[in-house]
């Protein structure tokens, strides 16, 4: 069960990118310049990877999307949730 966050401290949002795209990439740097922790569920291969500014990576695995999906959830905690493939 995930605790609220503690008044002051920095939002974490966990970034959903199922694709490679650097869309996803892109979108968890600006979030991280202003502020937020960033956490991503994505595939290894995911371009955001790659940089500093991701806090913690949980695995999308395609063989059960929606367990890993469900664990990154309730290991991430996050304060904000963020669809990073929607067109």
């Amino acid at each position: 069960m995930c605790e609220p966050s503690q008044s002051g401290a920095q939002p974490h949002v966990l970034l959903l990118a199922t694709q490679p795209w650097p869309v996803g990439a892109r979108l968890g740097l600006a979030m991280r310049s202003v502020g937020f922790r960033v956490s991503i569920w994505s595939p290894r291969r995911n371009t955001f990877l790659r940089t500093r500014a991701v806090h913690q990576h949980h695995p999308y695995r395609i063989s059960d999307p929606v367990g890993s999906l469900e664990a990154a959830l309730l290991a991430a905690c996050p304060d904000l949730i963020v669809a990073g493939d929607d067109e």
